[in-house]
């Protein structure tokens, strides 16, 4: 093959798996970086306590709709891998420009839902105080949706063939731009939450130019798009949706938790459990980006090995991939259990956020026994997506979620009266749960 990044994702998985995920951990770094710098920035500002919960309450509706660009852009990730794996390169171009046509399509939709039902849903949440600083930052937001599903689809088509560097030079250059806007555009220009939400678009617009010339007028990817000639081809979306459907379910799933534990810390402690929630999770996210930077990898490696029909390259990039990402968690959870009160304590700007501390310190320590479990049923999801079997992927999700997750945190916290300490036990299960039933599933399929 004439493109070195398509070569690597048939080396063997112990390196190419971190080959491929290197550039994306680092991409993911940055990006999440970026939303504790958002945090942070907003923990400044007078009651932010409020603010801090008005973008914990529109971030779910976000990433439920950022949920189905991921479904298509995972769906086309699958199916160009799987074809670059059997060799059937028109394929791979088909599914590329058809990835591109459908974001397009759905994200305008999805825009104008968002704008229409936003306040009535952030109501339904129990917002209170904090649903005019949600409607602030959540409009911006949703109105630059089409550009979110364009970033994420380029992102998915770079990462399919195996060009992880670009991706991640496009992700990473948007992300540092929205860290040095935030400042001007929050203090400076005097916008507020509203700067926060205005900076994140701007950033996505750099990495949307950058992927665009790379892949259109440059014409410097393996996969080429056609924009000219373009004709919508029914087969192409339709095996994209058939693998995007079930992982936009499993999004949505985890919007939707997150939405659920929302209400039930709201309902615990008002607009402060959201925040000491929403904190507490963007610092979680912070400390899972290697798995996700590592599934991610799988999607794309485990689905080239699946075209070009070589399961037992399928079975060692799964079992690479779990050794890598445990043993990388395990650090990462000791870590995150030592510096909880340090990290804690860059959010404490505020008189509202000073009194939450100790909370968010017991949060971190308490969840980070999940870090140990996640690689394990992530990777397993990514497998299957990357195998064309998204419904197993979905289903994982769904047991993980709202089979486990949520039904034990409220038990623990409502029945049993723990209150949030119940909430981060719940959460703290889920991960073990997902994993046992993940190890079973793959020896039932006999792909172990």
């Amino acid at each position: 093959m004439a493109y070195k990044h398509v070569e690597v994702l048939f080396e063997h998985p112990s390196k190419s798996i971190w080959k491929v995920a290197s550039p994306t951990i680092f991409a993911n770094f940055v990006q999440i970086f970026y939303n504790l710098v958002d945090a942070f920035w907003i923990s400044t500002l007078k009651n932010s306590s409020l603010g801090i919960a008005g973008i914990g309450l529109a971030q779910p509706l976000n990433f439920a709709a950022l949920a189905i660009a991921g479904g298509i852009g995972v769906g086309t990730n699958s199916l160009i891998s799987r074809s670059i794996g059997a060799r059937d390169y028109e394929k791979a171009n088909k599914a590329a420009a058809n990835g591109i046509f459908l974001s397009l399509v759905i994200s305008t939709i999805t825009t104008l839902i968002l704008l229409t039902f936003a306040k009535r849903i952030f109501i339904s949440l129990g917002a209170g105080e904090a649903l005019p600083q949600a409607l602030k930052y959540g409009r911006i937001i949703f109105i630059s949706m089409p550009i979110s599903f364009l970033v994420m689809i380029f992102n998915s088509i770079f990462r399919a063939e195996g060009d992880t560097k670009r991706s991640m030079i496009a992700m990473v250059t948007g992300s540092i731009l929205n860290i040095a806007l935030d400042p001007i555009a929050i203090f400076a220009l005097k916008l507020g939450i509203v700067g926060v939400a205005i900076a994140t678009v701007i950033s996505q617009i750099l990495s949307l130019m950058l992927f665009v010339y790379w892949a259109i007028f440059q014409r410097s990817t393996f996969v080429r798009i056609h924009v000219r000639n373009f004709k919508a081809d029914i087969p192409a979306i339709s095996e994209i949706i058939k693998v995007g459907f079930p992982f936009s379910l499993s999004q949505f799933l985890i919007s939707f938790s997150q939405m659920l534990f929302n209400h039930l810390t709201s309902a615990i402690r008002g607009p402060q459990g959201i925040a000491i929630y929403s904190i507490g999770m963007r610092l979680n996210q912070f400390a899972i980006l290697p798995s996700l930077g590592i599934a991610a990898a799988t999607i794309s490696i485990v689905g080239a090995w699946f075209g070009a029909k070589r399961m037992d390259m399928v079975r060692k990039s799964i079992i690479e991939a779990w050794k890598l990402g445990v043993r990388i968690q395990i650090i990462i959870a000791i870590v995150i259990y030592t510096f909880a009160p340090f990290l804690a304590r860059i959010f404490a700007n505020d008189v509202s956020m000073k009194v939450l501390m100790p909370d968010i310190v017991k949060f971190l320590r308490i969840t980070s026994l999940t870090y140990i479990f996640t690689p394990v049923g992530m990777y397993t999801s990514s497998a299957f997506n990357g195998m064309g079997q998204g419904v197993k992927s979905a289903i994982l999700t769904f047991c993980r979620l709202l089979l486990i997750a949520y039904p034990i945190a409220r038990i623990l916290a409502i029945n049993l009266n723990m209150g949030l300490i119940g909430v981060w036990w719940g959460l703290n299960i889920a991960p073990l749960g997902a994993s046992i039933i993940a190890v079973i599933w793959l020896k039932l399929e006999k792909v172990l």
